[in-house]
């Protein structure tokens, strides 16, 4: 099981056609949510495109840059808690914030403390964050894609 329940908070309304996320801050955690959140038919852009379009705050509000088309951004934060015993994995405590860069507003907050990879007690918080992400996107419950 993970540490502690998904803590979540839906702060504004979303488009809920859009399944599109580009990361705002640099994580090394990108390919474990990506992956995570595709079972549930959302798409997660690494890179900041360079060129006409919005722009948004990344890395915390210490950097700028301009999304061509995006509507959505992700922000993942972590702060260590203690490693696993007999992996290299850790256990923190992760916020992940969709943020509406169109209305430069967060639309949604989801914390959830646990492992940012495989560990002996502890699951993975990823599958769990991206559950809630999800369920909250739509009034709907989530499919998960095969």
């Amino acid at each position: 099981m993970t540490r502690g329940p998904v803590r979540m908070t839906r702060v504004a309304p979303i488009d809920t056609g859009s399944r599109s996320l580009v990361l705002l801050s640099q994580s090394p955690y990108l390919a474990d949510l990506a992956g995570a959140l595709g079972e549930y038919g959302f798409r997660v852009r690494p890179l900041v495109r360079r060129g006409q379009g919005e722009v948004a705050a990344t890395d915390g509000g210490r950097g700028m840059a301009l999304f061509e088309d995006a509507r959505y951004g992700i922000q993942i934060d972590q702060k260590f808690a203690h490693n696993c015993t007999l992996t290299a994995s850790s256990i923190y405590d992760f916020t992940v914030s969709v943020i509406d860069i169109k209305n430069n507003e967060v639309v949604m907050v989801v914390r959830q403390s646990g492992a940012d990879g495989p560990c002996t007690t502890v699951k993975p918080v990823w599958p769990t964050i991206a559950e809630a992400i999800a369920h909250n996107w739509t009034s709907a419950s989530p499919e998960r894609r095969p």
